[in-house]
């Protein structure tokens, strides 16, 4: 059944569609971007309208780029349905609290050393895993220039809202690893003890700027992350 479905689905995508119902995106020379059914005009340049893993968002100076997420971020993307506002809404937001999603997990390594009858700490390694969910919509035969054109606005938006998520994690990241690199002990299996305790401080500290990051921006409402 599943060979089936992705068979349909690939049928549905190589089929032609007919020129009055495939939606263009054009920019123009001076940046602007309008949306239509109509062949861009002269000198204006056809631009994709997001589709697969990466999705089309606005530069600062008005021309599209395809989306890079910030380094070592894994990006996994839900598909959103729907061909009008209120479907597109309904269908991101079933079973969800909000649309998008960073989640992130820090642990480290450390190497110990006797140095004046203390031990200290040698070095310390930390790994950071970084992961991302946003909504992926591919915009339906016929569906409104405005709408995707509020859908790629949103995205924008929603993905700075995402990323100050990363920083703030990377951020917390540098501060474990500045203040285990100062701890020291008067035995190892003390310094071991006083670092985990360190460690899980540092951990509530980041979870609790994760929930003050979130009640600033109203979950990004403030930063305009909100599909309207």
């Amino acid at each position: 059944m599943r060979a089936l479905c992705i068979l349909s689905f690939l049928a549905l995508l190589l089929a032609p569609l007919p020129p009055a119902a495939a939606l263009e995106k054009c920019v123009a020379p001076d940046g602007r971007i309008t949306y239509g059914e109509q062949p861009c005009a002269t000198g204006s340049k056809r631009a994709p309208i997001g589709r697969g893993a990466s999705s089309v968002v606005n530069t600062p100076g008005g021309a599209s780029a395809t989306y890079t997420p910030p380094a070592e971020v894994r990006v996994n993307y839900y598909d959103v349905q729907g061909g009008d506002y209120n479907s597109v809404l309904g269908s991101m937001m079933s079973g969800r609290e909000f649309a998008g999603k960073t989640d992130w997990l820090l642990s480290y390594k450390y190497q110990p050393r006797m140095e004046a009858g203390a031990c200290k700490v040698e070095s310390v390694t930390t790994k950071l895993d970084l992961s991302m969910t946003l909504p992926r919509w591919l915009p339906p035969p016929g569906a409104a220039g405005d709408l995707v054109a509020r859908w790629e606005r949103f995205m924008s938006a929603l993905r700075v809202h995402e990323e100050g998520h990363v920083q703030d994690a990377r951020d917390l990241e540098s501060a474990a690893k500045r203040a285990l690199l100062a701890l020291s002990s008067a035995n190892c299996g003390a310094l071991g003890a006083a670092m985990r305790a360190r460690f899980d401080q540092l951990l509530e500290q980041g979870r609790a700027r994760d929930r003050a990051y979130d009640q600033q921006t109203g979950h990004g409402k403030t930063q305009d992350a909100m599909f309207r």
